[in-house]
């Protein structure tokens, strides 16, 4: 099994804890890389690497926490899309 399998990457956080907070630019320009992702790879799974959101999001930015505050987005996106549209 790959170390990365065994030691996930941290969100900065502990169970329990709060996900830092994170700057909703770089958000959004995580979710904007995504969508064009999926847009240029229609019908298939796609996803983008940490170094790679490191270079969108500006200096210093918690890219764990961004990933998993982008990944609830997607989750809620895809399953609950009745609830988000009010």
């Amino acid at each position: 099994m790959s170390d990365s399998l065994e030691n996930p990457p941290s969100i900065g956080g502990n169970p329990g804890e709060s996900v830092p907070a994170v700057d909703p630019e770089d958000l959004k320009k995580i979710w904007q890389a995504l969508r064009n992702l999926q847009a240029r790879h229609p019908g298939q799974n796609a996803a983008i690497g940490f170094g790679v959101m490191e270079a969108i999001c500006k200096a210093g930015a918690n890219v764990p926490a961004v990933w998993y505050r982008s990944s609830i987005i997607w989750v809620l996106n895809k399953y609950a899309q009745e609830q988000l549209a009010p």
